[in-house]
């Protein structure tokens, strides 16, 4: 029993030293950090507003009234919040039956939605090119960031050198 308590002590101490030993070798004084001013959304997605543009379409073309946009948003928190209330209670059946019943609806209204867009030129239009805003875009952001981080690769060779 000592010798394990002796062993598990030396051990301890050994590490807590190189911890130290490692600590002291990084002088914070050289340590220099970038502060970027611009944001950037990293991720694959840009957030198109496809859905938002679909129903504001449908809604100036009368196709659709704001009372069933309203209602469509409740039911989806409605859902939402079931869907919570059912992962909280830890009842997995009913969760799982209750995700695979709403993936099933959520499909059915992307196809309606899909099928709405296919049938009006004009809107299909508008989406076109909102894609094709958010893929210039998307390309600008990585441009920038190939450039931001060429900066960071030949500030870190200067330094080195």
């Amino acid at each position: 029993m000592n010798t394990k308590m002796l062993k598990i002590s030396l051990a301890s101490t050994l590490l807590a030293a190189s911890l130290n030993i490692q600590a002291e070798t990084v002088d914070l004084d050289d340590v220099t950090m970038e502060v970027s001013t611009q944001e950037v959304k990293r991720g694959n997605r840009l957030g198109l507003p496809i859905r938002s543009t679909v129903l504001d379409y449908m809604l100036e073309k009368g196709d659709i009234t704001q009372d069933e946009i309203d209602a469509q948003k409740e039911s989806r928190e409605t859902q939402k919040a079931e869907l919570k209330l059912l992962k909280d209670s830890g009842d997995q059946d009913a969760f799982e039956a209750k995700k695979l019943e709403l993936r099933e609806k959520r499909k059915e209204d992307r196809e309606s939605l899909k099928t709405y867009v296919e049938n009006n030129e004009e809107l299909k239009t508008t989406i076109t090119e909102l894609k094709t805003e958010a893929k210039e875009k998307r390309d600008a952001i990585k441009e920038k960031r190939r450039e931001l981080k060429e900066k960071r690769r030949e500030q870190s060779e200067a330094a080195d050198e």
